[in-house]
């Protein structure tokens, strides 16, 4: 019975021991397991203290990239307007030179047209004035006013031709009489010519009877006109 009893009191001590061994063997390796758990934990809290600062870091650059991009987006809309506005003012600058330079067209354009008017109508004004004088006056008192401006022309009106460059290639020249020369008329004008070019000329005779009286004489470009008709034409211009 004794040995029963004891056999159970090792029994129990036994078991007590073992369940005091593997009681410290959880114990160490619930420590260890916490202690691996906490070193996790840490580890985690750790990557994720470093995630937040990269997330932090990456925010900002994106804020600093949005500020700048911003700043240039803004950049360029003040190069863009000061560009329109010079556009602009170039436009208008343009638009106010062409219409500047259509007035001054329209205006040369009116003035071209006034000038042709008046011309043509000075001209009907002449031509119907030498018309009236001619049918007005007698036939022997043209043919005496023309002798007499004739002979006046010859005797004084070469003065100018004296005063002009003549070319020196000029071989003839061309006398428009109201009425035929007579041959002494001829001969003084061929003989004042000869002498003011110092070389023989030709003699054109042409008769119009439309310049009424007197002659115009044409060397090359030049005319001596000393018509009626052209004073009427002086008169109307003057």
């Amino acid at each position: 019975m004794i040995t029963m009893i004891a056999l159970v009191f090792i029994l129990l001590v036994v078991f007590g021991i073992f369940i005091s061994i593997a009681k410290r063997s959880i114990d160490q390796k619930v420590s260890q397991e916490t202690k691996h758990v906490e070193e996790l934990n840490q580890e985690l809290l750790k990557k994720e203290d470093d995630l937040n600062r990269q997330l932090s870091e990456a925010e900002q650059k994106a804020q600093e990239m949005l500020d700048k991009a911003q700043e240039e987006a803004e950049d360029t809309r003040v190069e863009i307007l000061k560009r329109a506005e010079t556009e602009r003012e170039n436009i208008i600058k343009q638009g106010t030179q062409h219409s500047q330079e259509m007035l001054a067209q329209a205006e040369q354009s009116r003035q071209k047209i006034l000038r042709e008017f008046d011309e043509r109508v000075a001209k009907e004004a002449i031509n119907k004035a030498v018309g009236l004088i001619q049918g007005a006056l007698p036939e022997e008192f043209k043919q005496v006013v023309h002798g007499r401006w004739v002979e006046e022309l010859i005797t004084h009106g070469f003065v100018h031709f004296e005063r002009l460059h003549i070319p020196q290639d000029v071989q003839e020249a061309t006398v428009t009489s109201a009425f035929a020369l007579t041959e002494t008329q001829r001969e003084n004008i061929q003989h004042k010519l000869n002498t003011l070019l110092e070389k023989s000329i030709v003699l054109k005779e042409e008769v119009d009877s439309g310049v009424v009286a007197g002659i115009s004489i044409t060397l090359g470009s030049i005319v001596l006109d000393g018509t009626l008709k052209n004073k009427i034409r002086e008169k109307v211009n003057a």
